[in-house]
């Protein structure tokens, strides 16, 4: 309880750091331009001969979904990364609360973030392209999937990083971890290295999507609760590194 206290006072000086980063900027603007873009094609499809386009869209919601946890994870990573380069990660370890268990507190700042524009993506390229015929429910399954990896994202990038210059070069890394399934839409339904894709912690969450355009409901809920079970996994590890 302690901890949890403590992290709640911290927040307000997380939000105001996370605030004034301008990477947090910078991946809002991309995001912004980008899904401008694509939804001005996507209204004016027909005009601008693009109308072939849509049947890709619902690939492209899913990629951009599963890129999500590494933008806002890499965001918050570095904020806890300069803290240990400010020092006010030491100062912290001289409080009651365990140093790990305070940065998992303050993690679902980031993975909300990712909650909040992962319904915006979805939004946007449902209402301009008309998406996949997916419910609000089964649309949150997917989401909640990519959110629950944001945690992870942060806390083991700031235990595999010492500076800020190495996190971010982590970041590409990071996407070379969780973009890789997408490319099981060009691989052989037959190919048994299929399965090493399961390796991947994005991997789930594309299933789940998959199945639930499938009509196979409860299959997209397993996929989903193996999904968030995967993301527990990896969080707990990163802070069992904390410690």
């Amino acid at each position: 309880m302690n901890s949890f206290r403590l992290a709640l006072s911290i927040v307000p000086f997380d939000l105001k750091n996370v605030l004034r980063d301008e990477l947090l900027y910078l991946i809002i603007a991309v995001t912004g331009v980008f899904l401008a873009a694509i939804a001005f094609v996507g209204l004016n499809a027909d005009a601008l001969g693009a109308a072939g386009l849509r049947p890709f869209m619902k690939y492209l919601t899913i990629f951009a979904l599963m890129a999500l946890p590494v933008n806002f994870g890499l965001v918050f990573g570095l904020l806890l990364i300069e803290e240990t380069e400010t020092g006010a990660r030491a100062a912290l370890a001289t409080t009651p609360a365990a140093p790990a268990v305070l940065a998992l507190w303050r993690t679902p700042i980031a993975a909300f973030m990712v909650f909040a524009l992962g319904w915006f993506y979805v939004l946007a390229l449902n209402v301009a392209w008309d998406g996949p015929p997916l419910s609000l429910l089964q649309w949150g399954g997917v989401i909640v999937c990519a959110a629950a990896l944001t945690p992870w994202v942060t806390l083991s990038l700031s235990t595999l990083a010492s500076t800020r210059i190495e996190a971010l070069a982590l970041g590409k890394a990071y996407s070379a971890i969780t973009g890789p399934p997408i490319l099981l839409y060009l691989t052989p339904p037959d190919a048994l290295w299929r399965h090493l894709f399961l390796l991947f912690p994005t991997t789930p969450m594309l299933k789940a999507y998959d199945a639930f355009l499938a009509g196979a409901d409860r299959a997209a809920v397993l996929w989903i609760a193996w999904g968030l079970a995967y993301a527990a996994l990896l969080t707990f590890l990163a802070v069992l590194r904390l410690r």
